[in-house]
């Protein structure tokens, strides 16, 4: 699926003696959408988009195992016996369908390789080149970005209520891509308590000045793989599933990202688990550790007794930054080796953190089962977006 985006400038951050303004550069090739309006809090916009950065540019993939000679025997075999056995039309049309698919795993294996080396030694270079465009929407109630890591097993949605915002003026519901590079990043660390901030989605798509002066829209041409639309899907259908509800306070988080940051297991299993008990304290259990931290002051509320194990913790490392500026957290558990929603509100704003079943079992590579699940009975409700 080939996807192709037209921005008539840069996303940037305006700084003027009236307070900064983040201009975020909408796709041109889409509807038209608008937004503009100030900031009430725009210390919890800055971490909460940073933390939905860190989500974007996030890899945890290991490194696949080199069998470059191996795979370069069988293909000289493929080829000797293709010369030895000359086959028809249709073992020809064989032939060529699996020499094109053999083509594209090489294709998507060089631009992964590519990928990862760049984001080793040259991550500007890596977010300029490879650059992960979330998708932005103005609804009538809230305003979200979102979009997938690099290693496609996190999801990330970031919410801001429409009331979090203050003198709204042209205002155009929809969805569209925004041009988001390392630049912006960094800038969005400008955005200060006392500066007035605002927040404003180009709505001049459908004014394109001449090229030849150079100040025509810049385009970028990405080649846009099944695997996203599947992704979406299947985020989708996870989140339709009955869930689970677990509330969390802030201490128990800390605790859960500061043992994590501090240790590394050495054996398996490598998961976290939810001891759920109706009328009782939540405990979670960092496994192998056994490490034991109960959640004082809030009673589990389900209707039966559950054990529920989750894996994929290091994800979770991306939510530091948000707990000084916390108001209330929740994880909503599909079951054990299921997908699990964590959600971090701030006020007005609240980031979604969306995590597969583990880290190899991505959002968007299709892999069997990954929200398959039998229907439990419990108090439970989907995920709220």
């Amino acid at each position: 699926m080939n996807l192709t985006l037209a921005y008539r400038n840069r996303s940037s951050v305006i700084s003027s003696p009236a307070g900064l303004a983040v201009a975020l550069a909408g796709n041109l090739r889409r509807d038209r959408v608008s937004f503009d309006a100030e900031l009430r809090h725009p210390l919890r916009f800055r971490e909460a988009i940073g933390a939905l950065h860190d989500v974007l540019i996030g890899d945890l993939r290991q490194p696949p195992r080199h069998r470059s000679s191996h795979k370069t025997s069988l293909a000289e075999k493929k080829v000797r016996e293709t010369a030895i056995h000359p086959g028809g039309s249709a073992e020809e049309f064989a032939r060529l369908d699996a020499l094109f698919r053999q083509k594209r795993r090489e294709y998507w294996s060089a631009r992964d390789e590519y990928s990862r080396h760049l984001r080793a030694h040259d991550p500007k270079l890596w977010r300029i080149l490879l650059p992960s465009d979330p998708v932005v929407t103005v609804a009538p109630d809230v305003l979200f970005l979102e979009g997938f890591s690099a290693d496609e097993s996190s999801y990330a949605c970031l919410t801001v209520d429409r009331n979090a915002f203050a003198g709204e003026g042209e205002v155009r519901l929809g969805t569209t891509n925004v041009d988001y590079s390392w630049t912006l990043h960094e800038n969005f660390q400008l955005l200060r308590s006392y500066r007035p901030t605002r927040l404003q989605i180009d709505p001049g798509g459908l004014e394109v000045a001449a090229t030849d002066q150079g100040t025509g829209p810049r385009e970028e041409k990405i080649d846009l793989p099944d695997s996203w639309l599947r992704g979406f899907s299947t985020l989708q259908s996870a989140m339709s599933l009955p869930m689970r509800r677990v509330p969390l306070t802030r201490e128990a988080l800390y605790n859960i990202l500061a043992f994590l940051k501090r240790h590394r297991a050495a054996r398996s299993p490598r998961a976290i688990r939810f001891e759920l008990s109706p009328g009782r304290p939540v405990a979670i259990v960092l496994e192998p550790w056994e490490k034991r931290i109960e959640i004082q002051g809030l009673a589990d509320d389900g209707s039966r007794a559950e054990s529920i194990r989750v894996w994929g913790r290091d994800r979770l490392l991306t939510l530091a930054r948000l707990l000084p500026i916390l108001d209330e957290a929740e994880v909503y558990l599909l079951g054990s080796g299921l997908p699990s929603f964590w959600s971090i509100r701030m006020g007005g704003t609240r980031l979604l953190l969306g995590l597969s079943g583990w880290t190899a079992n991505d959002w968007t590579g299709g892999r069997r089962g990954a929200c398959s699940r039998s229907t439990r009975s419990g108090s439970r409700g989907g995920a709220p977006l």
